[in-house]
């Protein structure tokens, strides 16, 4: 079941038109009304929704049961690299060829 982003402000039982970035994604996704997506708030809330209807520029859900609510999001993942520097050896650029 796909996970779609909506900024919008949701609530079970509601209908709403999805904005345009989200009705994007179910297009390129090829879903088909009566298909159950789920929707997130980025704000902990996440819910069942249902398409109902398609346009060429916009998608109709109807909204259902919340799945998760105020879940604190997972921490941020940082990842770093620290290169060594060796003595001595000047790089494959500086070096002399042996035919040389």
């Amino acid at each position: 079941m796909p996970r779609i982003y909506c900024p919008d402000p949701l609530s079970s039982g509601q209908s709403l038109t999805l904005p345009r970035e989200a009705s994007r994604h179910i297009q390129v996704l090829r879903l088909q009304p009566g298909s159950v997506i789920t929707l997130f708030d980025g704000r902990g809330g996440e819910y069942d929704a249902v398409i109902t209807a398609m346009g060429r520029q916009a998608v109709d859900v109807t909204i259902g049961a919340t799945t998760r609510s105020n879940v604190k999001p997972p921490r941020p993942f940082n990842s770093r690299c620290a290169c060594q520097r060796t003595s001595g050896w000047t790089g494959w650029s500086r070096r002399q060829p042996n035919w040389a």
